[in-house]
């Protein structure tokens, strides 16, 4: 549904019950599965802020690895996820994801992310963007 962009006439009673399975049952789903469920919330334009703290902890962040380093996909959804609540939820002052977790560019097969990022277009945007949003620099830094 979240790739669809497609909410159902009963939207509102969806979530609810969405909600009242991931905070009884949090511990019963695979990490993996958890992401996905949560990347496609974001995608709905429902952020998931009363799971985030469970999210981004290190205990399921390590969880999530399963004894092999976290794959990209993955990666990417955790910082869309990241990225969409801060951009979106400006009043959420909980954790966060770890800045060595976050994916500096989005790609995949389809291209279905993001494009690698233009240098000289970032710094033209970065400015006026900053400004715009509050002049907060922690939505809008850039690692080396």
């Amino acid at each position: 549904m979240g790739r669809l962009n497609y909410l159902p006439q009963c939207s509102g009673q969806m979530f609810k019950k969405l909600e009242s399975i991931l905070s009884t049952r949090f511990s019963q789903f695979r990490p993996r599965s958890l992401i996905d469920v949560l990347h496609a919330c974001v995608h709905l334009e429902r952020f998931p802020l009363n799971h985030m703290a469970k999210v981004f902890s290190p205990h399921f962040l390590q969880s999530l690895q399963e004894g092999k380093p976290l794959d990209r996909s993955a990666m990417g959804q955790l910082t869309q996820l990241h990225l969409s609540s801060s951009l979106e939820c400006t009043y959420y002052w909980g954790p966060r994801l770890p800045f060595f977790l976050h994916v500096k560019r989005f790609s995949s097969a389809d291209q279905a992310f993001e494009t690698p990022m233009d240098r000289l277009l970032y710094k033209q945007v970065k400015g006026p963007l900053a400004e715009l949003l509050g002049g907060g620099g922690v939505l809008l830094h850039q690692s080396r």
